[in-house]
């Protein structure tokens, strides 16, 4: 008997091991089965590198770390799920909360993540059409400079005199 007790105790360091790395161990309550995911893999949405290149390796981690085989029950693999993709939305504030209201309404990741895509995409068109308003209203040549670097300002002649 004591042999068991040195092996249960051995067990739980080697996970409390994995889970002070990058590794932590998912458990179910309805079913339980330990998953161990390795989150140092999550890809983590940047706004500035866009969503497509995020999606893919989104996709791509799903398929690697979160194989729907390795869960016990749909909802673990739910959950898990969602938690990734939280956590995969920490640097956008926007982003993780336009994924917490889809989760609300119930549908599943690939439509989350659809629907995100969608709004995503159209606020940046809309961000780039009011950008092109504005550079019209400009009306500085970005593309000529001065010697010190500075933007050349045109010279708008009235009759006898040119104002800067």
């Amino acid at each position: 008997m004591p042999s068991n007790d040195s092996d249960s105790s051995d067990d739980s360091d080697s996970s409390s091991e994995f889970e002070s790395s990058d590794f932590s161990s998912v458990v179910s309550s309805s079913s339980w089965k330990k998953v161990k995911v390795d989150w140092a893999l999550l890809p983590v949405f940047d706004p500035k590198e866009g969503f497509e290149d995020w999606e893919r390796q989104w996709g791509d981690f799903i398929k690697e770390e979160l194989r729907r085989s390795c869960f016990g029950s749909s909802g673990q693999w739910k959950r898990v799920v969602w938690m990734g993709m939280y956590k995969a939305a920490k640097n956008d504030s926007r982003f993780k909360s336009n994924l917490k209201r889809f989760f609300c309404t119930g549908l599943k990741h690939k439509e989350i993540l659809r629907h995100v895509k969608e709004e995503y995409l159209s606020n940046l068109l809309v961000k780039q059409l009011a950008v092109e308003e504005k550079v019209k209203k400009f009306s500085y040549n970005t593309n000529q400079h001065s010697v010190a670097g500075e933007i050349l300002k045109p010279k708008i002649k009235f009759g006898f005199k040119t104002l800067h």
